[in-house]
């Protein structure tokens, strides 16, 4: 087998992950602190030859090899191994969180507040996602499971052959689930991520509990219309979409509203209907769009 090719950083961050060290306690098997470890790993000091030598005794590794890359074939078989594996799953672990990156990218040139129930999850031990966020879980990769399946055992398995090769443009697509509202879109720029969110909400059960700890339908309208009417009051006016969005969203049922009373305690005024602005906004949001 041909040595990879690693600096003394990179072999030593690779064989303390692989002895399941972390930098404190190899920090102190070597009476050096923590921050030096990390910065031997990151390259930022290098490492001397004097401890590069009781590096290499520590791991039971060929000095010639941690310190020049030589004589890679004295190492165990096993050890071999398990540095193929590592680096494999290095590959793997920083495709992963690339892919995690332009969902994050996604996630903020849909305009949608970065929350992290909205992010995906991935255990870099384990090597798989532990969640989804707002993506579909079937364009995102999962690792083999099936211990049977001795040829394909440390293989990965991939939805489409674009994400194989790593050409996230698939990966990408928007999923809009359930735990996207509304409410949520008042910066999004995007008119048919509020047209499938629109859909979803109007197909989606919402329940509430009872007095008696019942869990009860509530009739979705209600909720519709006020995150219609909040999305409408609180639209973000620099969105290049912004009068297209305000047409989409007056002529499927939005109003400004108007608080209505009198005395001094507002908690007892009404809220009604601003039919004025209301028309007036959609008058302005036509004849921008034409």
């Amino acid at each position: 087998m041909k040595a990879p090719e690693l600096n003394m950083g990179q072999k030593l961050k690779m064989f303390r992950e692989i002895n399941h060290l972390s930098q404190e306690k190899l920090g102190q098997k070597l009476n050096v602190p923590d921050k030096t470890i990390s910065a031997w790993e990151t390259s930022e000091r290098d490492i001397s030859l004097p401890n590069a030598i009781i590096i290499a005794e520590l791991f039971n590794i060929p000095k010639e090899y941690f310190v020049f890359n030589e004589n890679f074939s004295k190492l165990s078989y096993d050890t071999q191994k398990q540095i193929f594996s590592y680096l494999e799953k290095q590959r793997y672990n920083f495709a992963m969180n690339k892919i995690i990156a332009n969902c994050k990218n996604k996630i903020e040139n849909d305009g949608l507040p970065l929350k992290k129930e909205y992010m995906p999850k991935f255990d870099e031990t384990d090597g798989k996602f532990v969640s989804f966020g707002i993506f579909n879980k079937d364009k995102l990769p999962i690792k083999s499971t099936d211990d049977n399946d001795i040829d394909n055992k440390n293989n990965y398995q991939y939805s489409s052959s674009a994400l194989a090769k790593y050409n996230l443009t698939d990966v990408l697509e928007r999923f809009n689930s359930d735990k996207v509202e509304l409410k949520d879109l008042k910066d999004c720029n995007n008119l048919k991520v509020f047209k499938t969110t629109l859909e979803r909400m109007r197909n989606r059960k919402y329940l509430t509990q009872s007095r008696l700890g019942q869990e009860v339908a509530v009739e979705p309208k209600k909720i519709i219309q006020e995150q219609l009417n909040y999305v409408l009051e609180y639209l973000n006016p620099e969105l290049s979409n912004f009068y297209q969005i305000v047409l989409f969203l007056i002529e499927n049922g939005a109003y400004y509203e108007l608080l209505v009373g009198a005395g001094d305690d507002v908690v007892c005024w009404e809220k009604v209907k601003d039919t004025s602005k209301t028309n007036w906004a959609y008058r302005l949001a036509k004849d921008k769009i034409d």
